[in-house]
């Protein structure tokens, strides 16, 4: 077992998933070889952005970029976890791509607010992230770093972990002031015991 500090933020996609690539003739620079079109997006891997954008050229863009993007998802916002979890509940074969996870959520960050129904759901709503079987790192950051055991507790397929990383410091809304709350892990022998790789 590795736990160790790690930032790598990388945008969350969960919300590209929807769209559908264009039925139209693609143009004549994206006729490439089927067998040079994951190579290309592999390449990319690390601008997400751009990967989500490829995706809609066709179908088979489509599906490759969609492999990409959910093996490891990134969700920087409470909305953005709240989408990647409603998507991996309406479409399970999802969460079988899913191979890293970085949670970074922050209790004064919502793309939605004031009406994100996120917000009134916090531990809820994340239960379909905590089900994926073929996860093997999880990074917890922002909200999520404070009292990090609770999250590794509720993973439901502890023995694929190989990789924790516990990462940053957050700055928490309460009674109209900022108080500075630092990342922290109660490690114990029961989680030693869940998580054996």
């Amino acid at each position: 077992m590795h736990i160790a500090r790690h930032c790598n933020p990388i945008p969350m996609q969960a919300e590209y998933d929807s769209q559908k690539p264009s039925t139209s003739s693609p143009p004549t620079y994206f006729n490439l070889p089927h067998d040079l079109i994951p190579y290309v997006l592999e390449q990319l891997a690390p601008y997400a952005w751009s990967v989500a954008t490829l995706a809609r050229v066709s179908q088979y863009w489509y599906a490759t970029a969609r492999r990409i993007l959910y093996r490891s998802p990134n969700p920087h916002t409470y909305h953005s976890c709240y989408l990647l979890s409603r998507t991996l509940s309406d479409r399970p074969e999802l969460g079988d791509l899913v191979r890293h996870l970085s949670l970074h959520p922050s209790s004064n960050m919502c793309s939605a607010e004031p009406r994100c129904e996120c917000r009134n759901a916090a531990g809820f709503y994340l239960a379909p992230l905590f089900r994926l079987s073929r996860l093997e790192s999880i990074s917890l950051k922002g909200d999520c770093a404070i009292h990090a055991e609770w999250y590794l507790t509720n993973l439901l397929y502890p023995q694929s972990i190989r990789e924790i990383y516990i990462d940053g410091k957050q700055w928490a809304w309460f009674h109209a002031d900022y108080t500075s709350l630092s990342a922290c892990l109660y490690w114990t022998d029961t989680l030693a015991f869940r998580f054996v790789n």
